[in-house]
């Protein structure tokens, strides 16, 4: 896993790995046993081949392995960044900024693969996991961050580095998908862009009001377009309760249309010209 013929070392590695999962919220002397588990558990973390990317390599592998030969004829790919707080651990240096930029840790940015199996989703694994640092306001302290963990790239190309992190998604014909789930955060143009050159689809939360050219070749605006579809089907769901407020049914109004994306008018994607566009099935909801 770590390095090839050293099995002592993955076995200290999935040792350890078990330890802290059994009591994540210690600290690691309370999490081993004894002394020389402890040492042990430095001197592992003390390699240089022992990396983030290294201990999950088998994981993602695996489950990428098992999303390629999924039955099924969706696997949804679920992103989404974590903050790891470590504000309150002052001795600890070379931490990036978080929340309001009071704050201080590492970015975490995962994708989990699951086959949305009706009431009993199907969890497959992690398919990947990139973290990261935002720069801090004292450009000094920048240099205390991993170079590998410093982020000097806009934030929102994470969600195309994760697919191409992944890899190629099955061709069209062997009549599997491979879905990328973000939230408004991943309504980037590079990233649909990056994504579709890879066979993957996306669903995404729209937040952009985006130039769009209709089936009928006119062009028009991304959410007005999607508010005067016509509903063809409804769900009723139900909302969780929340600040004193009891549980309720809703129902929600969906409806769907083929479009096509145009590249932006500026910025780096207006390169692609604006002829260029993205056809997009519009998956429209709303509160009925």
């Amino acid at each position: 896993m770590l390095r090839s013929g050293d099995s002592r070392r993955t076995d200290r590695a999935i040792a350890v790995g078990a330890a802290i999962t059994a009591n994540p919220q210690a600290s690691l002397p309370n999490i081993m046993e004894g002394w020389n588990e402890i040492r042990a558990a430095y001197r592992l973390f003390a390699q240089e081949d022992v990396t983030h990317t290294a201990l999950i390599k088998p994981h993602t592998t695996t489950t990428t392995d098992l999303a390629q030969n999924s039955p099924a004829n969706v696997v949804l790919f679920i992103q989404d960044t974590s903050e790891l707080d470590y504000t309150q651990h002052r001795s600890v240096k070379g931490l990036g900024h978080i929340g309001d930029g009071k704050g201080r840790g590492i970015m975490l940015h995962s994708c989990l693969a699951v086959i949305p199996i009706p009431g009993n989703p199907q969890v497959l694994g992690l398919a990947g996991q990139i973290p990261w640092m935002r720069s801090n306001d004292n450009h000094d302290l920048n240099a205390e961050i991993v170079p590998e963990l410093l982020r000097t790239q806009s934030e929102g190309e994470i969600w195309a580095e994760m697919v191409e992190f992944i890899g190629k998604a099955p061709a069209p014909e062997t009549d599997l998908i491979w879905v990328s789930v973000g939230d408004r955060g991943s309504d980037i143009f590079s990233y649909v862009r990056r994504a579709k050159a890879l066979s993957w689809q996306c669903l995404l939360r729209v937040t952009q009001n985006r130039v769009i050219q209709k089936a009928d070749g006119t062009k028009g605006y991304l959410k007005a377009f999607a508010r005067l579809l016509e509903p063809m089907a409804f769900k009723t769901m139900v909302l969780r309760g929340r600040d004193g407020e009891p549980k309720r049914s809703v129902n929600l109004q969906v409806a769907w249309s083929a479009l096509t994306l145009q590249a932006p008018a500026i910025g780096s994607e207006r390169k692609h010209s604006s002829d260029f566009g993205l056809v997009y099935s519009l998956l429209g909801t709303r509160w009925g």
